[in-house]
């Protein structure tokens, strides 16, 4: 080796200890700033369980007016059927079915009492419904195959 590369190597090492000196010093931040930064963390932190506790306030809140809003509304169905059936003819209350028959509202267990005083709207079927016994449904595999063979075997495209 000649005496050039020796000493460019000698002076990359020392300016690579002093580059790493100087990152290293200012990596170690003072105990202020990490000080500071801890208070900081701690007060997002309590800003975000206030933010939590509002929320669930909120739908808490949501909640308990819905179920009053639909108790009034039963109420109200209520009144206007036992008044229709009173006041009016049998053909118009007729149209109306009874507010106790269950076939306006249907009583749901309410989660926190145990008892039934909601109420909830029929849950929608993942199927369809069949237009006689024997046959499929819209939503099944082989539902009107047969008539699309029947019209590809007579070449018949009327429907």
């Amino acid at each position: 080796m000649t005496l050039i590369t020796v000493l460019l190597a000698i002076a990359s090492v020392t300016a690579g200890f002093l580059l790493g000196l100087v990152y290293a010093g200012r990596a170690n931040a003072d105990p202020s700033r990490i000080q500071e930064l801890e208070e900081r963390l701690g007060e997002m932190k309590a800003e975000q369980e206030q933010y939590r506790d509002n929320v669930s306030e909120h739908f808490g809140t949501a909640a308990e007016l819905m179920r009053q809003m639909t108790d009034n509304y039963r109420d109200v169905y209520r009144h206007l059927a036992n008044g229709a059936r009173d006041l009016c003819s049998p053909e118009v209350a007729g149209k109306l079915p009874p507010p106790d028959d269950g076939t306006v509202f249907e009583s749901v267990a309410d989660e926190q009492d145990g008892d039934e005083s909601g109420t909830s709207i029929s849950q929608p079927r993942d199927y369809a419904t069949r237009h006689g016994p024997g046959q499929k449904g819209a939503l099944s595999e082989e539902f009107g195959i047969a008539s699309d063979v029947h019209r590809l075997k007579t070449g018949d495209d009327a429907d």
